[in-house]
């Protein structure tokens, strides 16, 4: 379904709204949590960021997503489109990239459970940090280092927030934003980025913040 259509499902004769609000999703699955976030379709616009917390089984991604998906419900939205972050490489070796290739396959697998008519691609935190302005790491933190990640995901907190996201408090002995529910707010606004820059008739977005 392209955008046309999407908007002619969502408007009545009238100019009235029908149907659920049309959003973007982004998802940013690990074996142990899931990062997500919602912007709206047409402007791209923030509208949620939050994470869920699983086990590496099927069962618990299903009920993390059945939860995002009674959110959206309760709020008249439904994404049409979601990214969803896959590993490029990593810490850990192959073991490491095997379960978080198996935690993107369940990810995968439960959004098209709750939204069977959702529009999936992948995309690597390299390219999505890119799209959307992220910053490039100083050259003195080493490739794949604790401090390097560390870096980055101050960066994609401190961007959300800047695009308005509300971003969830966690942590026990150090309370702070939410690096993985802000990592699935920019993965959703990457993929708006993507929808825009490909619409028939659409200028291409810019991007707030210009990566060094």
């Amino acid at each position: 379904m392209d955008v046309g259509e999407r908007a002619a499902r969502r408007v009545d004769g009238e100019g009235v709204l029908s149907g659920p609000r049309s959003v973007v999703l982004g998802l940013d699955p690990s074996k142990t949590k899931i990062g997500w976030g919602l912007v709206h379709e047409d402007n791209g616009s923030p509208i949620h960021a939050d994470v869920a917390y699983v086990d590496g089984s099927p069962e618990s991604v299903r009920r993390a997503l059945g939860d995002a998906a009674a959110w959206m419900a309760s709020h008249n939205l439904e994404p049409s489109l979601a990214y969803v972050e896959y590993p490029f490489g990593g810490r850990g070796g192959g073991h490491g990239i095997f379960e978080s290739g198996v935690a993107v396959g369940y990810c995968e697998f439960a959004a098209r459970l709750f939204w069977p008519r959702i529009a999936l691609d992948r995309i690597d935190s390299k390219r999505w940090r890119r799209r959307v302005g992220v910053p490039t790491p100083p050259a003195d933190l080493p490739a794949r280092s604790t401090a390097r990640r560390d870096w980055l995901k101050g960066q994609d907190v401190d961007l959300a927030l800047q695009l308005g996201f509300e971003l969830p408090i966690v942590g026990v002995r150090k309370r702070r934003p939410s690096d993985d529910a802000a990592d699935g707010a920019l993965i959703a606004r990457a993929a708006w980025l993507a929808l825009e820059s490909e619409a028939p008739g659409s200028p291409q977005r810019v991007t707030e913040r210009t990566a060094a």
